[in-house]
């Protein structure tokens, strides 16, 4: 799981969520990486303009949606950017 909140990342790594307002959401989150082998990293936010672009297109939105095995086509290009722009040092 990568986010550009390193407050957040740094919450989930030192397990220190219990004692924070969002305990239960934290927990939630470990839970499901662990589920699937995952783990957390940081990333600028320049490295995430995909998040960025979701959550402007999420208040246009009507209903709940769910995409299980491939991101939305109007995100892929910019995913690719994302990916290059976390990886390039």
């Amino acid at each position: 799981m990568a986010t550009n909140c390193l407050q957040l990342v740094r919450l989930l790594i030192e397990q220190s969520c219990s004692r924070s307002e969002l305990g239960v959401v934290c927990r939630n989150i470990r839970r499901l990486v662990e589920e699937r082998r995952g783990s957390f990293s940081h990333v600028y936010r320049e490295a995430n303009e995909a998040a960025h672009i979701m959550a402007h297109a999420r208040t246009r939105w009507d209903e709940r949606i769910v995409w299980m095995d491939r991101p939305p086509i109007y995100l892929v290009d910019q995913i690719k950017l994302d990916d290059v722009a976390a990886n390039s040092d």
